[in-house]
């Protein structure tokens, strides 16, 4: 059975509307951390294109990048390497921003926190 532990940590940059996230909802990190324990039970079934299935946010694509890493993962985008928040119009301030991604369900300070190729294969 496939199976692996590992941890994905990214620094947190800081920035204005870093610093004013982290104030808002009383958050001091420095680093965002993930822990995953997995374990795929496929041994003995012949297959060769799978799916991962699961919630937005749970870590399907870090899941298939640490366990099938001999096998073709979609990696054609550049993503920008700055913060979610921080990619946004400067514009925008740090309420409207957060106003914006708890709108449309992506309500998780931390990972607002992530830049996009920490936080998914999109």
């Amino acid at each position: 059975m496939p199976s692996s532990k590992f941890v994905v940590q990214n620094k947190i940059p800081s920035s204005f509307r870093v610093e004013k996230v982290k104030g808002i909802f009383d958050y001091d990190a420095g680093i965002v951390k993930k822990e995953f324990d997995v374990n795929i039970p496929i041994e003995d079934i012949n297959w060769n294109v799978g799916l991962i299935v699961g919630s937005s946010g749970s870590g399907k694509t870090t899941i298939a990048k640490n366990v099938f890493k001999d096998f073709k993962l979609f990696n054609g985008f550049k993503w920008s390497d700055k913060t979610i928040i921080d990619d946004f119009s400067n514009d925008l301030s740090p309420k409207e921003i957060t106003e914006a991604l708890s709108k449309v369900g992506f309500a998780s300070p931390p990972d607002w926190l992530k830049p996009f190729n920490i936080l998914s294969n999109g």
